[in-house]
């Protein structure tokens, strides 16, 4: 595992005072912690991985712009491994419309399959360039390592089908979800962030103004969520396949 993190503090504090939470990374043996900006590990160097998970400070800040632009996900689209993923937190409760529309239009842009979760405030996409599925041969081998324990013992069925309940739009439905959004937006899915038009840095401190944003991003969820999950590979068994259902109850 490879970890870029650029802010000296945020590591000395993840290592002191956060071990309990995130499973000691700082010092784990498997892990190569990079005191460096995440994108430049990716443009240095051809290495491939499974997953590319970001999270960075919100939106608006200066320079997050960068990991929220076309050019970005081009990169981790070339970085990626076959069946590999890239999953992106962003925040939903200080966010318009539109520019939720703009963060998802612009993965989309990129990569041919797309999804969306939500869970509270926070919400998530995962982009991939080969089509998404319940992969239950990972599912199963989570509930066996050490580690996921304490996190599956969190969800009532102990399993990790259960946060098919956080999905919003499948791949399959992603372009449907974007089409209506842009005639309900009145705008084109041409409108997308990018190195040189970082449109998201520069309009999102605006939406923090908005105390609504939170209710209507939620409404839009509701209203436009995919009613069937992701195909399983692989045979589910009556427990799976009821978790898999009783999601999109």
């Amino acid at each position: 595992m490879v970890c870029a993190e650029i802010s000296e503090p945020i590591i000395e504090a993840a290592a002191n005072y956060f071990e309990d939470v995130n499973g000691g990374i700082v010092n784990a043996p498997n892990v190569r912690m990079l005191r460096e900006d995440g994108r430049s590990v990716l443009l240095e160097s051809p290495k491939r991985y499974d997953v590319i998970s970001v999270e960075v400070t919100t939106i608006w800040f200066a320079g997050a712009g960068s990991l929220y632009s076309k050019e970005f996900y081009r990169l981790a689209s070339q970085r990626l491994r076959r069946g590999g993923v890239l999953l992106q937190w962003f925040p939903i409760h200080h966010l318009s419309a539109r520019n939720l529309f703009v963060v998802v239009n612009t993965v989309r842009s990129v990569f041919p399959h797309v999804s969306l979760w939500t869970h509270r405030h926070q919400a998530f996409v995962v982009a991939s360039n080969q089509p998404q599925a319940i992969d239950l041969e990972s599912i199963r081998a989570d509930r066996t390592r050490g580690g996921m324990k304490p996190y599956l013992n969190e969800l009532a069925s102990g399993s990790a089908l259960e946060l098919l309940s956080d999905l919003v739009v499948t791949d399959r439905d992603m372009d449907r979800f974007l089409n209506s959004m842009a005639e309900l937006l009145r705008t084109r899915r041409s409108l997308v962030s990018t190195d040189a038009w970082p449109t998201l840095e520069y309009e999102t401190p605006k939406d923090l103004l908005e105390n609504f944003s939170y209710f209507q991003n939620r409404a839009t969820f509701r209203r436009f969520r995919s009613t069937t999950p992701f195909p399983f590979r692989g045979v589910p068994t009556p427990q799976e396949a009821a978790l898999g259902e009783a999601a999109f109850v």
